[in-house]
């Protein structure tokens, strides 16, 4: 009986322990709100967002640390431009 109790222990306390844990959704908006709530630099952080199949624009990296944030964005752009012309991104304040 007490083997039984320790297998059935062993296999319903992780499946209820990673039931609490947080999704990757989750994690994602939980990072957006620290992002839009602090700034890092002296300069506005930026997302630099894609359009996607669906037509939504999804964020898809960070622009931060530098003394003008926008500008290396905007260059960042212009070389996925040349590499991937039928694609569109922008950059979008992230705070």
């Amino acid at each position: 009986m007490k083997n039984i109790i320790f297998i059935y222990a062993s296999i319903l306390v992780p499946i209820f322990l990673s039931a609490c844990e947080e999704t990757p959704t989750d994690r994602i908006k939980k990072f957006e709100s620290r992002v839009a709530a602090n700034r890092l630099g002296s300069s506005t952080d930026y997302w630099i967002v894609k359009y996607n199949i669906l037509g939504n624009w999804e964020k898809v990296a960070l622009v931060f640390g530098f003394a003008d944030d926008r500008s290396f964005c905007e260059e960042l752009l212009d070389l996925y431009a040349r590499r991937h012309p039928s694609e569109r991104y922008r950059c979008q304040p992230a705070n």
